[in-house]
C-alpha cells in the first residue's frame, strides 16, 4: 500500500510541476526554458530506469507508459533546445499596459 501511495504522491509531483510550467510559458524567459530541459531530462531518467528495471516483468501498459514517458521528455528537451524555441523564450515581452495608451 505504501507503494502505490508513493506511486500516486509522485505523479501529483510530475503534474504539478508540469502545470506550473506551462502556465508560465506565457510569459517566456531562459529560466523557464532551462527549467523545462531540466523537467524533460528528469522525464527521461525515469522513463529509461522504469524500462531498464521492469521492461521484462511488469505488463505491456507499463512498458508502454514509460516509452511515452521517455519519448515526451526527448520531444520537451528536442523542441525547447532548436533555434525557434531559443528564439520564443529570447523575445521581447511587453505587459498588457504598455500596450495601451
Amino acid at each position: 500500500m505504501a507503494v502505490a501511495q508513493s506511486g500516486m504522491l509522485q505523479g501529483a509531483i510530475y503534474a504539478a510541476l508540469a502545470l506550473v510550467l506551462a502556465a508560465r510559458f506565457g510569459k517566456g524567459g531562459n529560466a523557464l526554458r532551462i527549467g523545462t530541459i531540466v523537467y524533460g531530462a528528469w522525464l527521461c531518467v525515469v522513463g529509461t530506469f522504469t524500462l531498464s528495471l521492469t521492461a521484462s516483468i511488469a505488463p505491456a501498459t507499463t512498458v508502454m507508459a514509460a516509452l511515452v514517458e521517455l519519448a515526451a521528455g526527448v520531444l520537451l528537451i528536442v523542441f525547447v533546445v532548436q533555434k525557434d524555441g531559443v528564439a520564443w523564450f529570447s523575445r521581447p515581452r511587453h505587459s498588457a499596459q504598455q500596450g495601451r495608451g
